[in-house]
């Protein structure tokens, strides 16, 4: 009788245990929260945990990339944006991040070739056209950006 009970407890605890602990999936749910209320210190904190549970969550260094560009923390974006690549081999939502990244770091050469590439693959895509629209204001090339603004637009 008391082996019985001994499992009973064992099995509670147990299942308690299983229930009690968050997954990767549970930190990054926790982090899109605080990242739609614009608490991006919060969210970075979620996804940072998501990633120490499962380093290979590709959407949680995406996440975390957004929150670091909207820091204007644009280096570590990048660095975010290089490991989340390893896991998806051509996302656009990496791509357009990365490219806005460069901006921000004022590297307006690579923010080009970034945007072009994708304009190869995709000619209407709406954000790689505002990015090399931003590109042109950036250079003072108002008529071209104009241009380009309102290709996006349309």
């Amino acid at each position: 009788m008391k082996k019985n009970i001994f499992y009973f407890v064992l099995f509670f605890i147990a299942l308690n245990f299983a229930f009690s602990n968050p997954t990767a999936l549970d930190f990054y749910g926790a982090g899109k929260s605080f990242q739609q209320r614009e608490d991006f210190v919060g969210a970075i904190e979620q996804y940072q945990e998501a990633l120490l549970l499962n380093p290979d969550y590709a959407d949680a260094w995406i996440a975390l990339a957004e929150c670091a560009y909207e820091m204007d923390e644009y280096s570590r974006a990048l660095s975010c944006l290089e490991t989340a690549s390893k896991y998806y081999k051509y996302n656009l939502k990496i791509q357009h991040l990365k490219g806005f990244c460069l901006i921000g770091l004022g590297d307006v050469k690579n923010a080009q070739q970034v945007f072009d590439n994708i304009l190869k693959r995709y000619p209407n895509d709406v954000e790689s056209l505002y990015g090399i629209a931003q590109l042109q204001a950036l250079e003072g090339r108002i008529s071209s950006a104009e241009k380009y603004y309102n290709e996006a637009l349309s």
